[in-house]
């Protein structure tokens, strides 16, 4: 049995019409979630672990900094995000727990971050952060998140919306 060719011209338009509406497109809301236990301590000799009910944990007597990765990819790419939220737990009335985002350079020592964020109450806080250090890169450099606990302190996650 032979197709009709007008057929087979309509069949080929609708299915290159619903492959182009079915696939995401940056223009697509896209919401990510990384929990504290991706995140490790900038520093090798910071002590930190990770309890169910606290997130990870700043397990030393000072103040500790910390880095989470952020997946760039072509679904949310990072210089895309319009909001960036850190969530946590700060444990006592010392000194403020900070956050910021950045980028590591991929060709070149160094990085860039936003401005710090954070906060001095203790118990649980939501932080909406600065996201200069993603907006204005090109996209081919390496996103991360960084804070610095105070001792006690941890982080829950990191929610992503675009």
């Amino acid at each position: 049995m032979k197709m009709p060719r007008a057929s087979i011209l309509v069949l080929f338009s609708l299915s290159l019409f619903l492959g182009a509406e079915m696939h995401p497109s940056l223009a697509d809301a896209y919401t990510r979630r990384y929990h504290g236990s991706e995140c490790r301590p900038l520093n090798s000799a910071t002590s930190s672990f990770y309890v169910e009910n606290t997130g990870l944990t700043n397990n030393t007597s000072s103040a500790s900094t910390f880095v989470c990765p952020f997946i760039s990819d072509s679904s949310q790419p990072h210089n895309w995000v319009t909001t960036l939220n850190a969530h946590g737990q700060k444990a006592g009335a010392a000194g403020s727990d900070l956050m910021t985002s950045c980028v590591k350079f991929w060709a070149t020592n160094g990085f860039f971050c936003s401005n710090d964020v954070g906060t001095s109450s203790t118990g649980p806080w939501g932080i909406s952060l600065f996201l200069t250090a993603w907006t204005t890169d090109s996209g081919a450099n390496f996103p991360y998140v960084k804070f610095t606990l105070q001792p006690s302190s941890s982080v829950y996650g990191i929610f992503a919306f675009n």
